[in-house]
């Protein structure tokens, strides 16, 4: 389980050695609580146990160190808001497969898109990690740099899993032309195809990655994004605001064996989803493509509350009438309660 730990005026957040689905939940619980109790402190991210993280939480993770970034680089100059270690201390531990899962993040994730292209300031956040880090690493553990710099391959994970690198969407006000929106997209648009070839090549077809469907999916999400984020709501406060996604195609396995698959949807789903992985018991060991969208606004609770309370006749909110954010999220999916 990740590990969120208050010291002194900052927060250590451990990343487990597997940081999957399932641990969503707890991590954005114990997270908010600290970042609505302690708005000051400074945030410190240690990568150094991890091998594998799943393809949402690595967009999750992503986007909050992004705001963490910036926050701290524009609104707390007094100090330093943000800390990430990726490489052990003196490099104890260290081997070829951990000097490769950095790779991945840095060069196929594209981790680096966080930070200040123009400055290159990763590492004043970055402990021991500069331009020629991984370059000497790979050197001395004997792996192949080049794959990762050229982007000769967007796999991840043993090869079982691509993904498209990180991508920010800007928020942008009145930004309903049809130029603009599509100029914020472009990047998801054109990765989006990587996905769409290597599904091809496996001779394996699926309506998402059609222009038709994906096109309307992303600019709906990114349209929703837009009409509904309230800046004095975001729990961080930015120059800038942004939304994020990622697409990734998880392959099906060659070795059909239902005791591993059984065991990683135990240690990395949440229960809820085992009839959408499984049928009559068995694994369905499928291609599969998983679609992320994030941002850090008021959430749909916040936003459909007012309404909710309306169409349900609720005048008053005291000790006897409670609203329970279940009961708005079930509202939520009502025909005609929200786009």
């Amino acid at each position: 389980m990740i590990v969120v730990i208050k010291k002194e005026e900052r927060i250590e957040i451990t990343i487990p050695k597997k940081f999957s689905e399932k641990h969503i939940g707890s991590f954005i619980n114990d997270l908010y609580d600290c970042l609505e109790k302690y708005p000051n402190y400074s945030y410190n991210f240690d990568f150094t146990h991890t091998e594998w993280i799943a393809n949402q939480n690595l967009l999750l993770l992503s986007g909050l160190i992004k705001y963490l970034y910036n926050s701290g680089k524009n609104l707390h100059n007094s100090g330093k808001k943000l800390n990430i270690k990726l490489l052990p201390d003196g490099y104890k531990g260290l081997n070829k497969r951990k000097v490769e899962a950095v790779c991945e993040l840095w060069y196929t994730w594209q981790f680096i898109n966080i930070f200040d292209k123009e400055k290159y300031d990763f590492a004043n956040y970055i402990e021991r990690f500069g331009n020629d880090t991984l370059e000497t690493l790979c050197k001395e553990y004997k792996v192949t740099i080049a794959i990762y710099k050229n982007k000769l391959s967007l796999d991840l994970y043993d090869n079982q899993i691509s993904v498209i690198p990180f991508v920010s969407l800007n928020y942008i006000e009145n930004a309903r032309y049809e130029n603009t929106m599509n100029a914020q997209l472009k990047p998801v648009y054109d990765l989006n195809s990587v996905i769409n070839k290597q599904l091809k090549e496996k001779k394996c077809e699926h309506p998402f990655v059609s222009k038709t469907l994906s096109a309307i999916i992303t600019k709906e999400l990114y349209d929703n994004f837009l009409d509904h984020f309230v800046k004095q709501k975001s729990i961080f406060q930015c120059n800038q605001d942004w939304a994020f996604m990622s697409i990734s195609l998880k392959r099906e396995r060659i070795e059909d064996d239902q005791e591993l698959f059984k065991s990683n949807f135990n240690n990395e789903e949440i229960r809820q989803s085992k009839s959408f992985f499984f049928e009559d018991n068995k694994y369905k060991n499928e291609n599969l493509i998983q679609f992320s969208f994030l941002d850090f606004g008021a959430g749909i609770v916040e936003t459909l509350k007012e309404q909710y309370k309306k169409e349900n006749k609720i005048e008053i909110l005291d000790l006897f009438t409670q609203i329970d954010d279940n009961d708005v999220l079930k509202y939520a999916f009502k025909h005609n309660s929200s786009r």
